[in-house]
């Protein structure tokens, strides 16, 4: 909701009356920037939908029940040709960002473990198992097995990408081997935050922005040394704007 492609695309749906469903999985947050730094205080994105003529309504994301009857309703508004329809899901990202952890596990600050935890608490899984038990859909003994036989499904699967043949090529050398001497061992995120140390260093025209760039844990930690040694002056948080920033 950050981007202007998107407004270009509602503005044109509403223009021209077509049946699109936009859904938003509202997590309050972009990587490790919290919603209320991204978007002016109290707005509402449904209001902001509303502003462009199309029918929004927010939603408990976390509800499978109640994101099923909302999808169902705002589908039947579309195929009566009431024009484009908005769906804010509120819901929540439990894990870091496209990581296996979670962020109080390494220290980042940006959302405590409490306010995980609360969430968490939400969880839509529990949420529907305890619906459909209470409803004696299922038992708590079908849910058990169905869970753990698509649980069975996917360690198999990884097994199987964990077993499968490097696609290497006799052709490929690194490096090092091109260059005849070893080279240092570093992660990907070390080597980028090097890399952008020196180029600012060299060049103080240089600065860098964009979501979660200035956090303690910077974007896996590719942006937190800049963030330190050259501060906010050249390190700081900007919502989403790919369209409008030209690299």
């Amino acid at each position: 909701m950050d981007e202007g492609s998107f407004y270009e695309s509602a503005n044109y749906a509403s223009v021209k009356r077509l049946p699109v469903l936009f859904v938003c999985e509202n997590n309050l947050y972009a990587t490790e920037s919290p919603l209320q730094l991204r978007q002016p205080a109290g707005t509402d994105l449904c209001e902001r939908m509303r502003a462009f003529k199309i029918n929004a309504l927010r939603i408990d994301g976390n509800d499978v029940h109640e994101v099923y009857h909302a999808t169902e309703s705002a589908l039947d508004n579309l195929r009566a040709g009431g024009g484009p329809f908005f769906l804010e899901c509120m819901t929540y990202r439990w894990r870091e960002h496209v990581g296996p952890h979670f962020d109080h596990e390494l220290n980042r600050t940006y959302r405590t473990c409490e306010e995980v935890k609360a969430w968490m608490e939400r969880c839509p899984l529990k949420r529907s198992a305890g619906r459909l038990t209470r409803l004696r859909i299922a038992t708590p003994a079908q849910l058990e097995t169905s869970y753990q036989a698509m649980k069975a499904d996917v360690e198999k699967d990884i097994e199987r990408a964990r077993n499968a043949p490097c696609l290497t090529s006799p052709r490929c050398s690194t490096i090092s081997e091109r260059r005849g001497s070893p080279m240092r061992k570093m992660t990907y995120a070390q080597a980028l935050s090097e890399g952008l140390c020196q180029a600012m260093e060299r060049d103080p025209s240089i600065f860098v922005t964009g979501i979660g760039v200035d956090y303690p844990s910077g974007i896996f930690g590719s942006t937190t040394e800049a963030a330190k040694r050259f501060g906010p002056a050249r390190v700081f948080d900007a919502p989403a704007m790919e369209n409008a920033l030209t690299e």
